[in-house]
């Protein structure tokens, strides 16, 4: 499961990306056209596998369409444990 977050997040955290960037200020508005991702290092082995090309690439994650701008580090999982990952939901995602 994903977390909504702030342009700083990663910034905030010190949690370099592993591929590509986080999200500018502009990008995190609530009226923002493009809807932008990161993906997990999991997701990105398991569903891209691993392939660095697919920063710019759109995919569809529950029906939902987003361009994915980064990829996190290993192991990472945001800051609400309870949030992340917790809800054994399957999500279905594929390039758009």
């Amino acid at each position: 499961m994903g977390q909504l977050v702030d342009h700083a997040y990663f910034d905030m955290l010190g949690v370099p990306l592993q591929l590509g960037r986080g999200f500018r200020e502009d990008e995190t508005r609530m009226d923002s056209p493009v809807p932008l991702l990161v993906l997990s290092d999991g997701l990105w082995r398991r569903r891209f596998g691993a392939d660095p090309s697919i920063l710019g690439r759109k995919v569809v994650i529950n029906g939902l369409s987003y361009t994915v701008t980064g990829v996190a580090p290993r192991g990472f999982r945001g800051i609400d444990r309870g949030l992340v990952g917790s809800s054994g939901r399957r999500c279905r995602c594929s390039p758009a």
